[in-house]
């Protein structure tokens, strides 16, 4: 009996077996040989979808995480106020000394384990680190979906978008730098454990642009 190539696998199963039922009945070996081959078919759609799905998680996590560094960055430029800011006279080495309501160290991300947070660079701002005393809220920490995890090309790395200029400054294993002095782009790798579905976030710490790859 030919088939239109039209039909898709498990169709031209179905239409197989009905055709054949029309007329003398299956074997016992036809019949095993049909359940093995529709087995088959479903496991391997299965493994598909399940895929499909893991390759999506990491694609949405990254591009989430893309999109908190660029917020974090714009609040920087526009001069956003962290939680009961007040008034304060900034002295961070830039110039000029200037009294804001904003964080006189910017804002910053910092990467823990299965989750990362925005923070209100207040406290020892040349550190350019989160310290105790760094405001942030319940809306400036993000976790990870099940199963998806995160890792700094150079380690535990602190990203902080410093005012007036919207430098940016790097706190990882190769220490602590600022503009110029950053000597490559910011790399976080996204994972699905267990698998190879990963993608890449950087940042370009001359232009801040942020891709996902």
């Amino acid at each position: 009996m030919k088939i239109p190539q039209r039909h898709s696998g498990l169709a031209r199963i179905r239409i197989l077996v009905s055709a054949r039922m029309t007329t003398s009945g299956f074997t016992l070996l036809e019949l095993m040989v049909v359940i093995a081959i529709t087995g088959i078919l479903t496991g391997a759609g299965i493994v598909s979808f399940m895929g499909s799905k893991q390759s999506t998680a990491v694609r949405l996590a990254a591009e989430n995480f893309a999109q908190f560094l660029r917020t974090t960055e714009g609040m920087t430029r526009s001069g956003a106020t962290f939680p009961g800011g007040a008034s304060q006279r900034c002295d961070d080495g830039s110039i000029p000394i200037r009294s804001t309501n904003a964080p006189c160290g910017g804002w910053g991300v910092v990467v823990v384990s299965g989750s990362y947070d925005r923070f209100a660079d207040t406290q020892n701002v040349l550190l350019r680190q989160k310290d105790a005393g760094d405001p942030s809220s319940t809306n400036d920490h993000m976790n990870l979906p099940d199963n998806v995890t995160i890792t700094p090309a150079n380690g535990p790395a602190t990203v902080i978008f410093v005012p007036p200029k919207d430098a940016i400054c790097v706190n990882d294993n190769r220490g602590m730098q600022c503009g110029p002095q950053v000597s490559e782009d910011v790399t976080w790798t996204l994972q699905y454990s267990g698998t190879s579905y990963q993608r890449t976030v950087k940042l370009n710490t001359v232009s801040g642009s942020v891709t996902v790859e």
